[in-house]
């Protein structure tokens, strides 16, 4: 993975890391606290399976939900999907979201030029103009 790769998946956890932060200390544009109620009757429960564990040298350590680890499962995706149905619209309605996506792009959006490095006979650099879509 190249420093430049290292970088922008930095910058991705940053920015979700700076969302959810905002979101969860119910930040509102006009710097005001705003309350958010989430019902806990319609939160989805996940399947425990109590006879999963991993031995590490004698000592046992439980993994009830290791059937979680695989994303393509059936099980797992109803899970997940009911999880966004309750998670997508709480996101959705916080306000400070518009402004925080608005000064994210701000932030971002400069020009970008990876070091160059030597392929065969010819060194190659990337360069981004700073909104433009990665590949």
């Amino acid at each position: 993975m190249s420093s430049f790769q290292v970088l922008l998946i930095f910058l991705a956890e940053t920015s979700f890391f700076l969302n959810i932060l905002c979101i969860a200390t119910n930040w509102s544009e006009n710097g005001s606290h705003k309350s958010f109620n989430i019902s806990t009757t319609v939160y989805p429960t996940a399947r425990r399976d109590d006879s999963i564990y991993d031995d590490y040298y004698g000592l046992k350590v439980a993994d009830p939900y290791r059937w979680m680890e695989d994303p393509n499962a059936p099980e797992t995706r109803r899970f997940v999907n009911e999880l966004n149905a309750i998670s997508g619209p709480f996101f959705a309605a916080a306000p400070a979201r518009r402004r925080i996506r608005a000064k994210l792009n701000e932030l971002f959006d400069y020009e970008k030029f990876s070091c160059p490095a030597k392929h065969g006979k010819f060194y190659y650099y990337s360069y981004n103009k700073g909104s433009q879509n990665q590949k």
